[in-house]
């Protein structure tokens, strides 16, 4: 595989830390709309709002907080070494 070959976006850490907190809410939240499993519908809401709110609010501070251009800045100061002092 090329060193400078792109990686495809299921392979990047950003996504797959976000999968890995969005399966665990899709699991949650599945469990308490069920049918028949006896949650009252108040809670039912409030466990959809929580996780939702949560889950999302962490995914989308992630996202903004690692971006690839800043990975990419990272490599460009790393090959270009250190700046002679004058």
């Amino acid at each position: 595989m090329d060193a400078d070959a792109p990686v495809p976006p299921t392979c990047k850490p950003m996504t797959l830390i976000t999968l890995a907190i969005m399966l665990p809410v899709y699991f949650v939240v599945g469990m308490v709309m069920w049918p028949g499993n006896g949650y009252s519908p108040e809670l039912q809401q409030f466990v959809v709002n929580t996780v939702l709110t949560g889950s999302l609010g962490a995914a989308v501070g992630y996202w903004f907080g690692s971006s690839t251009d800043s990975a990419r800045k990272t490599e460009i100061i790393a090959q270009t070494g250190p700046v002679p002092p004058k």
